[in-house]
């Protein structure tokens, strides 16, 4: 197992009691699963993305979701889910998880950009 670090949409009650969840992990592995663990996770298909490469040591992560669609994309993968299976409307919360003794307590995570786009037209954000 590796350290990851992922975003979980679609939320439900308080905190993250039930969501759909995409994450990166430290070996550059993407994938997708409803949390809790209710699925198996749908894992991406490694991939060389140029469009997705940043300029400094940061990696890009984009997600475009759409009823029970998702597709996520990295500079080294591209996933596409269509079995999500929480379509009701929820929050978003980022999430890191540290599976190893030494990083457990002493996890760093640095994010910039972040950027959230609604294309529903019937919803305000």
């Amino acid at each position: 197992s590796h350290d990851w670090f992922g975003i979980h949409l679609r939320t439900q009650g308080l905190g993250i009691l039930r969501s759909e969840l995409v994450y990166v992990s430290s070996n550059q592995k993407l994938e997708s699963v409803s949390f809790p663990g209710q699925r198996t996770p749908v894992v991406g298909k490694q991939v060389q993305n140029k469009n997705n490469v940043s300029k400094d040591d940061f990696k890009l992560l984009e997600i475009i979701i759409e009823e029970s669609s998702l597709k996520a994309v990295t500079p080294d993968c591209i996933l596409e889910d269509n079995k999500l299976q929480n379509e009701n409307l929820g929050g978003i919360f980022l999430h890191a998880f540290a599976h190893n003794p030494p990083t457990q307590n002493n996890l760093t995570i640095r994010f910039k950009n972040i950027e959230i786009i609604s294309l529903d037209t019937t919803t305000p954000i």
